[in-house]
């Protein structure tokens, strides 16, 4: 097709959208004759995007196929391991410690302290049991601040007496976050 002499509005329709057609094509067959010089440097990551291109593409389309039946015995099966691990926090505080009970409308129920709450968290370790504070620094307010998060739970478990309180704690929250994935999926 010779395009220098061509005067596009001298064709017919049907051969304007055919010229249009070839031109396109030819296009980009130069433009992939100058890449594919190119991708020899990079040919592995190229082939390796090209070959994962389907299987991504199903998954993006269907999803992962989920086990509905595994789904909900493995949530019933977090809740109850959930539930025993709250038995003994409460048996750990509030007999072990003399901790006063509180009770909980929604889960109609008496708890030793939240596992959740970092405030009870924090009278339990350093009020209670007296261990010096753990803090950590927050970008947000640029303050230290006295903290309960995983790392210093994990700090405070090397403590003879700390550790029973933080594997239980730490295993409720690892529990917590599993049934979430599982009821709500990854988001």
């Amino acid at each position: 097709l010779q395009t220098k002499d061509l005067d596009i509005n001298a064709l017919s329709f049907e051969d304007r959208e055919n010229c249009y057609n070839a031109l396109d094509c030819m296009i980009t067959f130069e433009v992939f004759k100058k890449i594919s010089e190119k991708r020899e440097e990079v040919s592995f990551a190229y082939d390796m995007v090209r070959t994962m291109q389907a299987p991504a593409l199903t998954l993006m389309q269907r999803g992962v196929k989920i086990d509905m039946v595994q789904r909900t015995f493995l949530i019933h099966t977090f809740s109850r391991r959930r539930e025993r691990l709250y038995d003994i926090l409460y048996r750990l505080c509030v007999e072990g410690l003399g901790i006063e009970s509180y009770y909980d409308k929604k889960h109609d129920k008496h708890f030793g302290i939240n596992p959740a709450s970092p405030k009870q968290l924090a009278q339990l370790f350093y009020e209670v049991l007296k261990f010096p504070e753990i803090k950590s620094y927050n970008k947000l307010t640029k303050e230290y601040s006295v903290s309960t998060d995983r790392k210093a739970l994990e700090k405070l478990e090397k403590e003879w007496l700390a550790k029973p309180f933080c594997r239980v704690i730490l295993a409720i929250r690892d529990l917590d976050k599993k049934i979430q994935v599982l009821q709500k999926g990854i988001r």
